[in-house]
């Protein structure tokens, strides 16, 4: 059985996000045409790009193959931790954090810590395989 790469999964997380070919290509280190090959089922990302996706769109691989549900119990468990981690920063604080917009910055400032310490790991391992 031969897998293949949820291509309408692929460009909708693209479109969600708010990205064109060019940028997502970019962020991958890829030609925009060998993204819109991707996005067509015309070609398919090898492990480490596939993998890269997973990353950036924060979700499984498996749900870039379609080979499970949309990513909304693993962007739950994330949500629920970012919020214990605020309602903690918030205890600790006390009134610091009073409103809601503060609340949600820093759970933006939380998220995007998040994806940056998952893009590094990711990059580190990439380094390394590429080293070996």
């Amino acid at each position: 059985m031969m897998i293949r790469m949820n291509t309408n999964r692929l460009k909708e997380l693209r479109k969600n996000a708010g990205l064109s070919q060019q940028e997502l290509a970019g962020r991958l280190g890829i030609a925009a045409s060998t993204m819109g090959m991707y996005e067509q089922g015309r070609r398919k990302p090898d492990y480490d790009t596939l993998i890269r996706l997973a990353l950036i769109f924060h979700v499984t691989t498996d749900y870039l193959l379609g080979l499970e549900h949309p990513e909304a119990e693993w962007r739950k468990s994330e949500e629920e931790l970012l919020e214990q981690l605020v309602k903690r920063d918030m205890s600790a604080a006390s009134s610091r954090l009073a409103s809601e917009e503060e609340r949600r910055a820093l759970m933006e400032e939380l998220r995007a810590a998040v994806d940056s310490v998952l893009e590094k790991s990711c990059a580190a391992g990439l380094q390394e395989k590429n080293e070996a």
